[in-house]
Protein backbone atom coordinates (compact mmCIF):
# COMPACT_ATOMS: atom_id res chain seq x y z
CA UNK A 1 0.00 0.00 0.00
CA UNK A 2 1.07 3.62 -0.72
CA UNK A 3 2.37 6.11 1.49
CA UNK A 4 0.12 9.34 1.79
CA UNK A 5 0.41 12.13 3.51
CA UNK A 6 -2.64 15.15 4.56
CA UNK A 7 -2.24 18.25 6.69
CA UNK A 8 -4.96 18.99 8.85
CA UNK A 9 -7.11 22.43 8.34
CA UNK A 10 -7.29 22.49 12.07
CA UNK A 11 -4.26 21.97 13.66
CA UNK A 12 -1.73 21.75 10.77
CA UNK A 13 -0.41 19.16 11.59
CA UNK A 14 1.37 16.57 8.93
CA UNK A 15 0.20 13.22 9.16
CA UNK A 16 1.19 9.71 6.96
CA UNK A 17 -0.99 6.88 6.36
CA UNK A 18 -0.75 3.68 4.56
CA UNK A 19 -3.76 3.93 2.46
CA UNK A 20 -5.27 1.68 -0.90
CA UNK A 21 -5.54 3.77 -3.65
CA UNK A 22 -8.90 4.00 -3.62
CA UNK A 23 -9.00 5.13 -0.06
CA UNK A 24 -7.00 7.75 -0.70
CA UNK A 25 -9.49 10.31 -1.02
CA UNK A 26 -10.97 9.85 2.45
CA UNK A 27 -8.66 9.66 4.66
CA UNK A 28 -10.56 9.89 7.84
CA UNK A 29 -10.30 12.75 10.84
CA UNK A 30 -7.34 13.88 12.64
CA UNK A 31 -6.64 13.13 15.97
CA UNK A 32 -8.12 16.51 17.10
CA UNK A 33 -11.41 16.03 14.94
CA UNK A 34 -10.44 18.35 12.11
CA UNK A 35 -10.38 17.16 7.83
CA UNK A 36 -7.33 15.91 6.41
CA UNK A 37 -6.13 17.86 3.66
CA UNK A 38 -3.89 15.48 1.02
CA UNK A 39 -0.23 17.05 0.34
CA UNK A 40 1.63 16.38 -2.96
CA UNK A 41 4.99 14.79 -2.08
CA UNK A 42 8.08 14.13 -3.81
CA UNK A 43 8.03 10.57 -4.85
CA UNK A 44 10.34 8.35 -2.75
CA UNK A 45 12.97 6.62 -5.05
CA UNK A 46 15.19 3.69 -4.02
CA UNK A 47 18.14 3.01 -6.67
CA UNK A 48 19.38 -0.60 -6.96
CA UNK A 49 22.38 -1.29 -4.57
CA UNK A 50 22.53 1.74 -2.48
CA UNK A 51 21.40 -0.37 0.31
CA UNK A 52 23.62 -2.92 1.96
CA UNK A 53 20.71 -5.00 2.89
CA UNK A 54 19.65 -5.55 -0.73
CA UNK A 55 23.03 -6.61 -3.08
CA UNK A 56 22.58 -4.89 -6.59
CA UNK A 57 21.49 -6.56 -9.42
CA UNK A 58 25.43 -7.17 -10.57
CA UNK A 59 26.07 -8.37 -7.48
CA UNK A 60 23.22 -10.82 -7.70
CA UNK A 61 24.33 -11.60 -11.10
CA UNK A 62 28.04 -12.74 -10.27
CA UNK A 63 26.96 -14.70 -7.10
CA UNK A 64 24.07 -16.89 -9.04
CA UNK A 65 27.53 -17.55 -12.07
CA UNK A 66 29.75 -18.73 -8.74
CA UNK A 67 27.00 -21.46 -8.29
CA UNK A 68 26.25 -22.28 -11.28
CA UNK A 69 30.06 -22.86 -12.14
CA UNK A 70 30.69 -24.70 -8.32
CA UNK A 71 27.61 -26.96 -9.42
CA UNK A 72 29.60 -27.73 -12.92
CA UNK A 73 32.68 -28.28 -11.73
CA UNK A 74 30.95 -30.56 -9.03
CA UNK A 75 28.71 -32.36 -11.66
CA UNK A 76 32.26 -32.97 -13.63
CA UNK A 77 33.85 -34.15 -11.00
CA UNK A 78 31.09 -36.39 -9.71
CA UNK A 79 31.28 -38.21 -13.42
CA UNK A 80 34.84 -38.20 -13.63
CA UNK A 81 35.23 -36.00 -16.63
CA UNK A 82 37.12 -33.32 -14.41
CA UNK A 83 40.49 -31.83 -15.44
CA UNK A 84 41.27 -29.13 -13.10
CA UNK A 85 42.99 -26.58 -15.58
CA UNK A 86 44.39 -23.30 -13.53
CA UNK A 87 45.04 -21.13 -16.52
CA UNK A 88 41.88 -20.36 -15.95
CA UNK A 89 41.63 -19.40 -12.49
Amino acid sequence: MPTYTYECQTCHKQVEQFLKMADRDNPGPCECGGTLRKLITPATVMIDGTDPEFPSAAGKWDADRLRTINREQKNLQDSGDYYPNNRHW
